[in-house]
């Protein structure tokens, strides 16, 4: 193995998940990562984070995020460096912006106390 993700794989399965997870859409997540568990255990043991991911309905717009990175990488069109820098960036802005927002509204609230 060649250590680097196969792109295709995960994307199919991604596909197969979030098929499954519309027809049993109004189970709970417990009872969605049973019946993966049950009627799918190839997927549930080899990717069950993105099973319980896409079934509790989480956005997916930082994995879809993730696997364009990878794909730029594999392709040749960004280094591996260069794509942990741009991720790494990218999840602190969203992190440490929403994290600083959240400081401001406190700080205000504190002031208005007074």
């Amino acid at each position: 193995m060649s250590g680097k993700p196969n792109i295709s794989e995960i994307k199919k399965t991604i596909e197969r998940i979030k098929n499954i997870n519309l027809k049993i859409y109004s189970k709970s997540l417990t009872e969605k990562e049973n019946y993966f568990f049950d009627n799918h255990p190839d997927i549930m043991n080899n990717y069950p984070s993105l099973v319980s991911q896409i079934c509790s309905g989480a956005d997916l717009d930082k994995l879809d995020y993730m696997i364009k990175g990878l794909e730029m990488i594999n392709s040749g069109e960004k280094s591996r460096e260069d794509m942990d820098k741009v991720i790494g960036e990218k999840l602190a802005e969203v992190y440490l912006k929403k994290h600083d927002t959240l400081n401001d509204n406190n700080d205000n609230n504190d002031n208005n106390d007074n």
